[in-house]
């Protein structure tokens, strides 16, 4: 009771003007290790911007109960991502105040699994071992409690074993791991990083090696099993394009991206960041085989790759050749099995440029990229068709995710209705080619960035205030433009349910739009870098990354790289506000307020009083009009 009197006077000096991380920082004597742990595994950041979150904040004597060996690997770089786990371990994505808690609650975390919360005694335990010693500590994104102990994820006690073992798709690696005696090194030495094939690949890959009775010896399940298991803790963020990688068994691996998904060898990494106290697996969809046991073929040949046929034929696919290099995407078509891929000719391209000379230009640029690379993979199958196999009506989905629409007729096979195949069946050791007279047109072509928006339920308000605003021209034009759009259920919670848009000042409405608009492409994977981003309306949006989530002034995007002829959307989860639109309200609000050497063995020895973010904006709305105050309109 003492120790909590004490707390609570530390605690209640504390502004509402400081985000979780700056509270934390500000009471070393309870948190320096805690603030530590979030800076190594760099999430500062982020949980300083991400807005309504719950922190079960662990003290400094927490951390003083788990074994110091392990805690020091944690803040090592190559437990990085276990660390960035464990601490979202503590994090909800919700404001939850303890008179919201009720007993038998659960929650999700931030890193996916559930945090269940209890009363006892009458306060607060978390995951039954860990107390709530002080609650409703109030900050300016959300609200902490402060907890004796530290919370565990569930790889804390499971292995890379475990993890196989639970797992119905990897049941023929876990049959080797213990066929060959290798359960114990698998589970208590380490780290490792194990790239499993599941079992459908497993068989694909024993058909590739000529067996197909599926017996193996003990010598070459132990040269297969091996070539997937690499010394060290390599999470998906490591994985970089042309990255190798020495095996157990003595052979390098190669990374690469098809699109944004890595493979390893050519093969697609399917489930990544499986996290175990001894290293990481990723499953993947395809066998590594070591090269010294790889078949030998029948033929001797030099295999060809789907690019190395068009380049060996530049007379008539030197235009797609130049544009697959300057997208980036050569690696990723040379490497990718079982692909079919509809190859423009020469003819094909110079048609398009005659036709379309501006949108061929921008595509030869850096900053329309991620366009060039959506239009070449709309020419990408995943499968092999065979003209053989092409009948009139089949719809069949690109790696750019569209359909392509087949029509067989007495003159021949037809894509898109105006592409004629003239050329069918070349092979490749990686696919099938068909040449065809002209080139395949993804819907971004012909849509704009409002195209796109009235395109989609989710952004009818969004299409209501730029209307209402005057920017649908603006936004129809050249550009090019990223859009950051919010959904209707960000807007419901900016305006509140029921709420009368009509009493927003015009100018207020245009420089919170304008705010949402940066000149420039800018791909998801270009936000997630980290860079500040000056808008139309003339101030900065900052970009952060929590995890796989990509954020923008702490609002999540839920659906990224929308493309469009003038741009690209981005949806998120949240209303941009910029701080032209804020700062009369900050002002008002700025008073005060109260308020393992190898594995990892982790084993333990006042009600908020913040106002609710609808009546924030009310009082942002109602301040601004009362100041009369004046926002030039951007555009």
């Amino acid at each position: 009771m003492k120790f909590n009197a004490i707390l609570f006077a530390l605690l209640s000096g504390y502004s509402l003007a400081q985000n979780v991380v700056e509270v934390a920082v500000g009471l070393p004597n309870l948190f320096s290790e805690l603030v530590d742990l979030v800076v190594t595994a760099g999430l500062d950041g982020a949980l300083s911007t991400t807005q309504d979150v719950t922190v079960f904040a662990p003290t400094n004597d927490a951390f003083d109960k788990l074994h110091e060996g392990s805690l020091n690997l944690l803040k090592t770089e190559q437990w990085r991502s276990h660390l960035q786990n464990l601490l979202l371990q503590h994090v909800i994505p919700a404001e939850v105040p303890s008179s919201a808690i009720t007993d038998g609650l659960t929650a999700s975390a931030l890193n996916g699994e559930e945090v269940k919360l209890n009363l006892a005694n009458g306060g607060v335990v978390v995951n039954n071992i860990s107390n709530v010693i002080q609650a409703d500590v109030e900050a300016t994104n959300g609200v902490i409690h402060v907890v004796d102990t530290v919370l565990f994820p569930e790889w804390v006690s499971t292995n890379i074993v475990n993890r196989t073992v639970a797992d119905p798709e990897l049941t023929i690696v876990t049959k080797l791991v213990s066929g060959l005696h290798l359960t114990e090194a698998l589970s208590v030495r380490g780290p490792y990083t194990i790239f499993a094939p599941t079992d459908e690949a497993f068989l694909e890959g024993l058909e590739r090696l000529g067996i197909e009775d599926r017996f193996i010896s003990a010598h070459l399940a132990a040269k297969l099993l091996t070539n997937h298991i690499v010394h060290g803790v390599y999470s998906a963020d490591d994985i970089e394009n042309g990255l190798e990688l020495m095996t157990a068994q003595g052979e390098e691996i190669t990374f690469s991206f098809n699109g944004d998904v890595p493979q390893v060898n050519g093969e697609n990494i399917v489930d990544s960041n499986i996290l175990a106290n001894n290293g990481v697996i990723h499953k993947i969809d395809g066998l590594l085989i070591p090269k010294s046991i790889e078949p030998t073929p029948e033929v001797p040949m030099t295999p060809q790759t789907v690019v190395d046929v068009a380049i060996s034929n530049s007379d008539s696919f030197s235009s797609l050749v130049d544009f697959v290099v300057l997208a980036d995407l050569v690696t990723a078509l040379s490497t990718t099995q079982g692909i079919t891929v509809f190859v423009p000719t020469n003819d094909a391209f110079a048609a398009l440029a005659n036709e379309a000379p501006g949108l061929v230009s921008v595509l030869q640029t850096e900053e329309w990229s991620t366009h060039l690379q959506d239009i070449l993979l709309y020419h990408v199958l995943p499968t092999e068709v065979p003209s053989s196999a092409v009948t009139s009506g089949l719809a069949a989905t690109t790696l750019n995710g569209e359909d392509l629409l087949f029509d067989v007729n007495n003159d021949g096979i037809f894509i898109n209705t105006n592409s004629e195949v003239v050329l069918a069946d070349v092979g490749a050791s990686n696919g099938i080619i068909h040449a065809i007279d002209n080139v395949l047109i993804p819907s971004w072509v012909t849509n704009s960035i409002v195209d796109r928006a009235l395109g989609s339920p989710l952004l009818t308000i969004l299409v209501d205030l730029v209307t209402g605003a005057g920017l649908v021209e603006t936004l129809s034009g050249e550009g090019p433009f990223t859009v950051f759009a919010p959904t209707n259920d960000a807007f419901l919670e900016f305006l509140g349910e029921g709420a009368d848009d009509s009493f927003l000042d015009p100018e207020l409405v245009s420089s919170i739009l304008t705010y949402h608009v940066v000149p420039g492409i800018y791909s998801a994977s270009d936000v997630a870098k980290g860079a500040s981003l000056t808008t139309v309306q003339g101030e900065d949006i900052t970009s952060s990354v929590m995890g796989n989530t990509v954020m923008v002034n702490g609002e999540i995007i839920v659906t990224a790289d929308i493309l469009a002829y003038n741009g690209i959307v981005h949806v998120i989860d949240g209303v941009l506000i910029p701080k032209e639109a804020t700062a009369p309200v900050l002002m008002q609000e700025s008073l005060p307020n109260a308020l393992e050497q190898s594995t990892l063995s982790l084993n333990a020895s006042n009600q908020s009083s913040a106002s609710s973010y609808q009546s924030r904006v009310a009082a942002i709305v109602t301040t601004i009009a009362g100041l009369g105050v004046v926002i030039a309109a951007v555009f």
